[in-house]
């Protein structure tokens, strides 16, 4: 058994790849996401909301990766 999380239409304010003055440089992209996750982190016995998944940490975790890291494209110029 398997549990999925499906995250669709994250924002993130990142920079992809290289620009000259003269590109056109995205100001956000959008991130769908499926991630298959251990069932017992997410799959809950019984509705109390004390048991429910939150998605806000690992949301919070998935934007703070993004940012702190300059992102290549495989097309890039040398």
């Amino acid at each position: 058994m398997r549990a999925e999380i499906e995250l669709t239409n994250l924002v993130l304010n990142i920079q992809i790849g290289y620009y000259t003055e003269s590109d056109v440089v995205p100001d956000k992209y959008i991130l769908d996401l499926i991630l298959t996750i251990d069932p017992e982190l997410v799959l809950i016995d019984e509705y109390k909301m004390n048991r429910v998944f939150d998605y806000d940490p690992l949301i919070q975790e998935i934007q703070r990766m993004a940012v702190e890291t300059h992102h290549e494209t495989q097309e890039k110029s040398l």
